[in-house]
């Protein structure tokens, strides 16, 4: 394949492994994040730590509710004034 890569890193895994894991993705320059709502949840302060340009989830229902947890925390990690569910087909 030809043309630009993109760094990906990947947030799962138990309690020590992620704290170890935030620590490495801190200190290192990624294009995509790639984990689950529950880690965003857990480890909202880490999310936060970053200026996010795009957040993309696949938890439409969940978002929609604005008094869910989920769009509560995503409220708190991101400053995007409005949290759009976009539907893609595939």
């Amino acid at each position: 394949l030809d043309g630009p890569r993109l760094k990906v890193e990947i947030f799962t895994g138990d309690k020590d492994n992620r704290s170890e894991l935030a620590n490495t993705i801190k200190k290192s320059k990624f294009d995509i994040l790639l984990t689950t709502y529950e880690y965003i949840i857990k480890d909202t302060s880490f999310f936060q730590s970053f200026t996010w340009n795009i957040l993309l989830i696949d938890e439409a229902h969940r978002i929609k509710n604005s008094q869910s947890l989920l769009h509560t925390t995503l409220k708190t990690v991101c400053s995007f004034s409005k949290i759009t569910n976009l539907n893609f087909s595939f």
